[in-house]
């Protein structure tokens, strides 16, 4: 009971740190007659970037899922379920992205 809450002091722990840190950051950035926005470091360069990884996200998440029907329904031991279907459901998310990317460079 107690690794739990721990975890959770830990992670809110550091995120209260980044943030504020961040802040003050840009705090004396502006104080110095500086673009806060020119030095910030964003996690995903573009959109592209950042609808792949949430496509992947989504692919595994319905991997778990269908890993959990075959292993109810059909009595396959979770040994084979889970990542059969998280690797097959990767697969068609990367595949998907690969034409949602082709058509929106098409457009552009």
């Amino acid at each position: 009971m107690i690794v739990p809450i721990v975890l959770f002091c830990v992670v809110f722990g550091v995120c209260y740190v980044f943030l504020t840190q961040r802040h003050r950051e840009k705090m004396y950035m502006m104080e110095n007659d500086l673009d806060p926005d020119k030095y910030s470091m964003r996690l995903f360069r573009n959109t592209h970037e950042a609808l792949k990884h949430g496509m992947l996200s989504i692919g595994v998440s319905f991997g778990i899922l269908g890993g959990y029907i075959l292993e109810n329904s059909f009595g396959m031991g979770n040994e084979f379920a889970y990542p059969i279907m998280i690797f097959f459901f990767a697969g068609v998310s990367l595949i998907s992205y690969y034409f949602v990317e082709k058509y929106s460079l098409k457009d552009d």
